[in-house]
């Protein structure tokens, strides 16, 4: 859930800077144009200055049209629909943690429907552990046997090679 929630809130903030990049776009376009289209109306200017000002203004029509209206429409959309996504992203996530929720409890209510058989399972586990236990006691017990004849042995091997060495041994 956690990285469900940092991908919704990159592409949160990814689709707010695109539909505000959209909407900056198309406002400052209208603002240069409506700009243009007052210093036009003014009196006293030339015509030199109205002309250089009119073509201005058609300039920005033009590429308003063919360019930056375009180019907005295009950040909007992509804005609207990142929305869209991360909204589904969420929801989507929302829903699969209901599933596991769900699942989850299925299972912990099989568990608790099949108690008498984990109880007669952990009796026979407690039964192994005794007979295990058992043997682990036997194998020591045969363990110590085993070095108390080793010992016993070298004993008598020291013994026979003692009485081999004493002159007194026929």
């Amino acid at each position: 859930m956690r990285m469900t929630l940092t991908i919704f809130t990159g592409l949160f903030i990814m689709a707010s800077i695109l539909l505000f990049s959209g909407f900056l776009l198309q406002w400052y376009v209208a603002g240069r144009i409506d700009g243009l289209e007052y210093m036009l109306g003014l009196n006293g200017l030339t015509e030199y200055n109205k002309g250089m000002l009119q073509g201005s203004v058609d300039w920005w029509i033009i590429n308003r049209l063919s360019l930056f209206d375009p180019i907005s429409y295009l950040l909007i959309t992509v804005g609207i629909i990142t929305y869209l996504f991360s909204g589904f992203s969420i929801w989507r996530e929302t829903l699969q943690n209901r599933v596991i929720k769900q699942k989850t409890l299925n299972f912990e209510k099989n568990v608790i429907s099949q108690e008498p058989n984990l109880s007669e399972k952990t009796i026979e586990i407690s039964n192994l552990k005794r007979k295990i236990s058992k043997f682990e006691k036997k194998l020591a017990f045969s363990k110590n046997q085993i070095n108390n004849l080793k010992e016993n042995m070298d004993y008598l091997i020291k013994i026979i090679k003692d009485s081999k060495s004493d002159p007194n041994y026929q």
